[in-house]
C-alpha cells in the first residue's frame, strides 16, 4: 500500500471539510478518520485508488498548501491572512494555462513534455527555491523544494516533474478562488471570509 496517496487525498479532503464548515480544533481527527475511510475496499479496490484512477496522484504542491492552510485552521490563525494566495496565483495560473490546454493538442508544441527532459526544469525551480528563501516567502520555499525531493526519491507514479509541481486540482482550485476574489472586490462583499 501507497502511503502518499492516500496522505495527500485525506490532507486535501480535510482542508476542503475544515473550510467549508470552519473547524479550527478538529482538523486532527478529521485527516485520521479520512485517512481510514480512504483503505475501505469497495469491490475489493480501496477509495483512495479510485479516486487516483480519476485524477492521479495530488501534486507536491497541492498536498502542501492543504497541509498549510490545516495548520493555520488548528492554530486558529486564519489561513487565507498567512497564506500568499496572490503569489500562487501569479505562479500556478501560468503555469496551468500553459501546460493543460497545449496538452491537450491544441499546437504543435506541448510543454507538459519538457518535465521528462528535466534538467533545466530543476534548475529553475532550485533557483525559484533560493528566491523564494532570499524574499522570505517560507511556504513557497517549502514547496518548491519538497518538490525537488519527492522527484529525486520517486514518490510519485509519474516520471514527470510537471506532475510533481502542479495538477488540474491545484490549478482549477486557484483559479476559482481568483475568480471568487474578483467578485468580491466587484460587489463589496467578501464571499471569501462569510461566515453563517
Amino acid at each position: 500500500m501507497e502511503l502518499y496517496p492516500i496522505l495527500s487525498q485525506a490532507v486535501v479532503i480535510s482542508a476542503v471539510i475544515a473550510s467549508i464548515f470552519k473547524l479550527q480544533r478538529m482538523t486532527l481527527g478529521l485527516l485520521i478518520i479520512l485517512a481510514v475511510i480512504l483503505v475501505i475496499p469497495i469491490n475489493q479496490i480501496a477509495i483512495w485508488q479510485y479516486s487516483r484512477a480519476l485524477v492521479g496522484d495530488f501534486s507536491i504542491s497541492l498536498s502542501l498548501v492543504a497541509v498549510w492552510a490545516l495548520y493555520l485552521k488548528g492554530q486558529n490563525i486564519s489561513g487565507g491572512d498567512k497564506i500568499n494566495w496572490q503569489l500562487l496565483n501569479w505562479i500556478f495560473i501560468p503555469l496551468g494555462l500553459l501546460l493543460y490546454p497545449f496538452a491537450l493538442g491544441l499546437t504543435m508544441i506541448d510543454p507538459y513534455v519538457f518535465g521528462y527532459n528535466h534538467g533545466l526544469l530543476i534548475v529553475l525551480i532550485g533557483l525559484s527555491t533560493s528566491i523564494f528563501l532570499f524574499k522570505r516567502e517560507v511556504m513557497l520555499a517549502i514547496i518548491f523544494s519538497s518538490v525537488l525531493l519527492a522527484y529525486s526519491t520517486n514518490l510519485l507514479e509519474s516520471t514527470n516533474l510537471w506532475d510533481y509541481l502542479i495538477d488540474p486540482l491545484l490549478f482549477l482550485f486557484l483559479v476559482i478562488r481568483l475568480i471568487l476574489s474578483i467578485i468580491t472586490r466587484m460587489i463589496g462583499f467578501n464571499i471569501l471570509k462569510y461566515k453563517r
